[in-house]
């Protein structure tokens, strides 16, 4: 069933319509203007919208425009009523943005089946949309702990510099899974960094992007307008991970992680990683277990 609006001063439209498309199951809404058709899709938004193109007060494309401009109705199929027959007022309207138009009058059994396949093709197209939008995430995430990989890193951080968005970054290398590699195996060794994954989710919290961007290789991305919360986040990281042994093949290996921390002002994310990196590598020269900026 679909929720169908019908925009038209005309009362003995809205009968035959009601009565068709109820007959199909549907749940029909019905407006005398434009303006009460935008306050009654505000509130109760339609899968459907048939519009009259000669509406009092604020004409069909009007409306039809506005519909268009607004993102929550942007691509709710409309079919515009016209009693418009020529092929040049036809092209006018669907060049505005309508899906479809139905003569007036019109063929019930025509209306019923103009409104079936634009439902159909909403919901194919829908269904296209959610699969596409899947496969970005999945072309963004770490395949074995989840988190972003660094397609996905490289996403955020251009969102913060297009919103202008001061972030610190901490660039982090585990210490220790070459160990666990060498004495439990490959296997082991992904399900020490899963592990490891998890512990960081429970210290960062969900509001900060964590990724995965190399073997044994993350990054912590958090909002922030000054040095000191990324001290702090960075010193509970590393506490984090060396506080407690993690449980590998039956056995206790403590751990412990590299930290190079960086800040970026607005506009600025993206070029500050390579600092965050840099910042790595002098916090690992300095003994691991450690933090530097």
């Amino acid at each position: 069933m679909a929720i169908i609006l019908v925009v038209d001063d005309d009362e003995d439209i809205h009968q035959l319509a009601t009565l068709a498309l109820a007959a199909d199951g549907h749940q029909v809404l019905t407006a005398q203007d434009g303006l009460s058709a935008l306050a009654l899709i505000a509130t109760q938004p339609p899968d459907l919208i048939l519009l009259d193109r000669r509406l009092p007060g604020e004409p069909g494309d009007a409306i039809l425009a506005a519909l268009r401009a607004n993102p929550a109705t942007a691509t709710t199929p409309v079919i515009f009523l016209t009693a418009l027959r020529q092929s040049e007022q036809v092209a006018a309207g669907l060049s505005l943005g309508a899906d479809d138009y139905l003569a007036k009058p019109f063929d019930l059994e025509e209306l019923q089946a103009r409104v079936a396949a634009r439902l159909l093709r909403a919901r194919e197209t829908q269904a296209l949309r959610q699969q596409i939008a899947a496969a970005s995430d999945q072309a963004q995430r770490d395949p074995l702990t989840g988190l972003a990989n660094r397609r996905g890193l490289l996403a955020a951080l251009q969102q913060a510099d297009a919103n202008a968005t001061s972030v610190g970054i901490l660039a982090l290398d585990v210490d220790a899974l070459k160990t666990v590699n060498d004495r439990f195996g490959y296997l082991a060794g992904d399900a020490f960094l899963i592990a490891l994954a998890e512990r960081l989710r429970a210290v960062a919290g969900p509001a900060r992007c964590l990724a995965r961007t190399g073997g044994d290789e993350f990054v912590v991305v958090i909002a922030t307008r000054s040095d000191e919360p990324l001290q702090q986040l960075a010193e509970q990281i590393r506490a984090a991970i060396a506080g407690a042994p993690f449980t590998i093949a039956g056995s206790q290996v403590p751990a412990s992680i590299s930290i190079g921390c960086a800040f970026a002002p607005p506009g600025q994310a993206v070029a500050t990683l390579e600092a965050a990196d840099r910042a790595l590598y002098r916090a690992k020269a300095g003994g691991k277990n450690r933090i530097a900026f």
